[in-house]
């Protein structure tokens, strides 16, 4: 063989085995099915992920509905079969066709005043088939707490001149709310919900309670401030008397704690409207009312509780349609100022403090934003008799014992 056939021979064979676009195409090959398994499991997978962010709400809908049944007295057996409607038609409001309840169950604590629930559900899959797994199971589970928590609350209305008309009546309705839902009328809380209600306009109205914060018998029952060392606390009226330097005040006296629908919805539905508007006289008397400082002051069955005691929530309402601007000791600043500070020694003590603006203007709106526990969460600025009904019940919601805790 001469040599330039040899160097041919040798050039052939060695591109022959450096060729290797036959290999790739045979590799792809080999690999192309478990690419298309791999990504048909992600898919799969990923609807179950979504599967299961609808079932969670479904579930945490279902037990909040399974607890509030439970929490009104009925039976473990009704709030499953309630709860179990709740969660299929959260369900059905979503796209997730092919998908089946397969277990669905609610265990019900008593000592612990609690719902358990879990479910399972299977949805067929699309690509997994392939891999001989026809369905997945996807479970869900959450608890619910339906106990009634002990709560003070106290209710601070508006009730001076530019409430009148259809924004007296809205506050009449929103107040009523806060007692149906908390006070339930024919179901008992044992004592663990009060509620006090504090009118206010040019003054309080302190009503046989007068003699006992003023020490004077004068037939006036319109209180205002008090000054010196007892400005803005819950320092008991025996360290400081209050004052009596004004005939103008709410028709309808305060109502120290009770768990007395009848007597809270009887001054409710009469609430008047007249006068200018004291409302750093409100917060006080909200907060006296909640105060153990002052139980000498209530009878028996109105005394708070201490501060902190048997985990007590103590709950005050602030509600206003205006700019604070009526006060009578100088010294201690405009009512706003008294308002404010009045505020931040309640939140020390711990009290929430709920504070809801009703078409107010913006200097009450930012006074009583401040005044809440948290701006974001505890203020609202209600627009219209339903923001204002809504408001208050989203805080009677807020305050009552009927929580998830997944």
């Amino acid at each position: 063989m001469s040599k330039g056939h040899k160097r041919l021979e040798n050039t052939f064979l060695s591109r022959f085995r450096n060729d290797r676009k036959g290999s790739v195409a045979i590799i792809f090959g080999i690999c192309f099915p478990v690419i298309v398994l791999a990504t048909g499991m992600a898919i799969d997978f990923s609807r179950a992920h979504n599967v299961k962010a609808v079932m969670a709400n479904a579930i945490d809908a279902a037990a909040l509905a399974a607890a509030k049944h439970m929490a009104d007295g009925e039976s473990a057996d009704d709030a499953a079969a309630l709860a179990r409607q709740y969660f299929e038609a959260n369900l059905s409001g979503f796209d997730i066709d092919g998908v089946s309840v397969t277990k669905f169950d609610l265990t019900r604590d008593e000592e612990a005043g609690s719902v358990d629930i879990s479910a399972d559900a299977t949805l067929p899959t699309s690509f997994m088939q392939l891999a001989g797994y026809d369905v997945l199971t996807v479970g869900v589970d959450t608890t619910a707490i339906y106990k009634t928590r002990p709560v003070e609350m106290a209710l601070m209305l508006d009730t001076t001149g530019s409430m009148r008309g259809s924004k007296i009546a809205d506050l009449r309705d929103a107040a009523e709310e806060v007692v149906d839902m908390l006070l339930p009328e024919g179901r008992s809380t044992d004592g663990k919900v009060k509620i006090s209600l504090v009118p206010y306009s040019s003054a309080v109205n302190a009503g046989e309670y007068t003699q006992a914060v003023t020490g004077e018998d004068t037939g006036n029952l319109c209180v205002t401030e008090r000054g010196g060392r007892s400005a803005f606390t819950d320092n008991p009226p025996e360290s400081r008397r209050l004052r009596q330097a004004t005939d103008r005040c709410p028709d309808i006296a305060i109502e120290p704690l009770t768990e007395s629908r009848d007597a809270l919805l009887d001054k409710i539905r009469n609430l008047p409207a007249a006068g200018s508007t004291a409302g750093h006289l409100g917060v006080s008397w909200a907060w006296y009312t909640l105060s153990p400082l002052w139980s000498s002051v209530w009878p028996a069955g109105s005394a708070p509780v201490n501060y902190g005691q048997d985990g007590t929530v103590k709950v005050a309402v602030l509600m206003t349609d205006g700019q604070f601007n009526t006060r009578y000791i100088r010294r201690n600043g405009n009512s706003s100022v008294q308002a404010e500070a009045t505020c931040e020694n309640m939140k020390e003590e711990g009290l929430v403090v709920y504070a809801v603006a009703f078409r107010a203007p913006a200097s009450a709106e930012r006074l009583l934003s401040e005044c809440a526990t948290d701006p974001d969460t505890h203020y609202f600025d209600a627009e219209s008799g339903a923001d204002l009904i809504a408001a208050f019940r989203t805080i009677a919601s807020g305050v009552q014992d009927l929580r998830l805790t997944r």
